[in-house]
């Protein structure tokens, strides 16, 4: 579902069958975008899927995605159904790669689906890519949430925990995953230095 409180009360109650304690989700979120160059979005005055459907009317898109994005009801099928968008071809591609986003640029298809989080959409990288903005819901919110051992659980473990999840933006866990993808800096120096 897309209503986010709902998710949250189910996720809590699911939890707590299971001995584990959910704290506050950060802002961060780590599901489907779908993206397209920053020429494009620009040239065609395209922001949202809703816009890209428009546009696929008259000039149906060649699509980067995944194997299981070709058929499920959150990825292609999603976009024909909910969007009525119309597609040319469809290419397989890795989800979230550097490669996706060259091939992307070289024009070789319009609009490629990636992880919301993965690092090569970090704007501190001057990325030539744009994600759309899912103006129909299509994929529900998955946000980052802290999750302990209910007998672990304390006041001020949640404190903590969620004074930590309220400071993991979009962008910065962005930057975080391009440092540690692009980059290559260890996992442990970035969280040390986002925690500092």
């Amino acid at each position: 579902t897309v209503d986010d409180a709902k998710n949250y009360a189910t996720l809590k109650e699911l939890g707590a069958a299971k001995g584990v304690t959910y704290y506050t989700p950060a802002p961060a979120k780590d599901n489907y975008a779908f993206v397209v160059t920053k020429d494009f979005s620009e040239k065609n005055s395209i922001t949202t899927l809703s816009q890209l459907a428009a546009y696929s009317q008259k000039n149906p898109i060649a699509f980067g995605g995944t194997p299981e994005c070709k058929d499920a009801s959150y990825c292609k099928g999603g976009l024909e159904k909910v969007y009525g968008m119309k597609f040319g071809a469809y290419k397989t591609i890795v989800l979230s790669s550097q490669a996706a986003v060259d091939v992307l640029v070289k024009n070789q298809y319009v609009a490629a689906v990636f992880n919301s989080s993965d690092g090569v959409l970090s704007p501190t990288v001057g990325n030539p890519v744009v994600v759309l903005k899912d103006d129909k819901a299509l994929n529900p919110n998955d946000y980052i949430v802290p999750a302990v051992n209910s007998k672990k659980a304390t006041p001020e473990l949640e404190s903590s925990l969620n004074e930590l999840s309220k400071k993991i933006t979009q962008d910065e866990l962005l930057r975080m995953n391009q440092e540690t993808q692009n980059e290559r800096r260890p996992v442990e120096k970035v969280a040390e230095d986002f925690v500092g």
